[in-house]
């Protein structure tokens, strides 16, 4: 047997490689979906954090702007909507690092296993229309994918 030195390693990693493309376009069809559906959630939920925000700033409560967002998630699900309000009451409380990255992380640990939380982002992103303006905002090469 061949010692793993440096040159094997090299080898055996550029072997791997060789159907690197392969691989890519699996993970793509496979990952696509849930990366489009974060993209959409996070651009959806990014203002309502900041319109919690200001709620905090003008009138001491983060709930003050967000009559919309409780009709729209409440009426979906009360279970999602509470733990997206839980969230939102969190992320406003550390205001001064909120990312949009932050939203993004925490759509893609939870919408998988979170059936209430699914149906609550699923009726914000229609009554957003977040589909169609994603949609209009990408090239035409990039839709047909």
């Amino acid at each position: 047997m061949k010692p793993f030195d440096l040159q094997t390693w090299k080898t055996e990693t550029a072997k791997n490689l060789q159907s690197i493309g392969e691989w890519l376009k699996r993970r793509r069809d496979r990952d696509l979906p849930y990366v489009a559906y974060g993209a959409l959630a996070t651009a959806a939920l990014y203002p309502v954090a900041l319109a919690g925000l200001q709620g905090v700033t003008q009138t001491g409560s983060a709930f003050t702007f967000l009559g919309t967002y409780f009709g729209v998630a409440t009426a979906a699900s009360a279970v999602g909507a509470g733990l997206l309000t839980n969230k939102i009451q969190e992320w406003v409380n550390r205001a001064d690092d909120l990312r949009e990255a932050d939203i993004e992380q925490w759509v893609d640990a939870e919408v998988s296993r979170n059936t209430d939380l699914r149906a609550a982002l699923d009726a914000i992103l229609q009554a957003v229309d977040a589909i169609p303006a994603a949609e209009t905002r990408l090239p035409e090469s990039d839709r047909a994918e």
